[in-house]
């Protein structure tokens, strides 16, 4: 059973190791543009016309305090 656990655990964990993007790929460039907009343009300088324009129509933040807010609460919030 020990045995059987630990090669249940090697397995997933080299399945891990490899469920990176690669950094030459489109999707990790638009990811890391997306999120270099995102953070230091929207939150260093207060630039909400970057959250508008990044987040989609269907976007939900959940907040632990006051639950789920949709793009249009989440925006009049943060402003």
């Amino acid at each position: 059973m020990r045995k059987n656990i630990i090669l249940i655990c090697l397995s997933l964990s080299i399945l891990s190791a490899y469920a990176q993007v690669d950094k030459s790929s489109d999707l990790y460039k638009a990811i890391l543009s997306n999120d270099s907009l995102l953070f230091n343009v929207g939150f260093n300088t207060c630039d909400i016309t970057q959250f508008e324009n990044l987040l989609s129509e269907n976007f939900e933040f959940f907040h632990d305090k006051d639950s789920i807010s949709h793009k249009k609460e989440f925006l009049y919030n943060l402003k």
